[in-house]
């Protein structure tokens, strides 16, 4: 299953959090990476919360469109390369393996496969 994971950049993630929580938003699951990253679970979604910009550039104050799974990602991406988008790559990273992929409007995005054996 694939789920939507938007990745909001913050400079502040307790007060973020803070106001996540007063939307109505659970209280994070989970902390990782010595408070850098946070995970708030929806119904259908997780909302991630990184500190500071992102390796790809993205600012505090926006958000990158990213995705969760508990596929096998060398299967995801190789039913990227079918459908044409052929820069589809699996990436290991320290929390997990990752398929790298720049969707239709040439933006990168991020379908995650984490491990949570390696960070909890």
């Amino acid at each position: 299953m694939i789920r939507f994971a938007p990745v909001y950049f913050t400079d502040d993630i307790p007060r973020t959090r803070a106001f996540l929580t007063a939307l109505g938003f659970t209280d994070p699951e989970a902390e990782h990476r010595h408070g850098g990253w946070v995970e708030i679970p929806t119904p259908d979604a997780l909302l991630c919360l990184h500190r500071g910009a992102g390796a790809l550039g993205t600012p505090a104050g926006l958000a990158q469109l990213s995705f969760e799974s508990d596929e096998d990602p060398d299967l995801i991406a190789q039913r990227l390369v079918d459908a044409g988008f052929t820069d589809a790559t699996v990436l290991d990273e320290n929390y997990g393996r990752v398929v790298s992929v720049r969707n239709p409007d040439g933006q990168p995005m991020l379908i995650n496969v984490s491990d949570r054996s390696l960070y909890t």
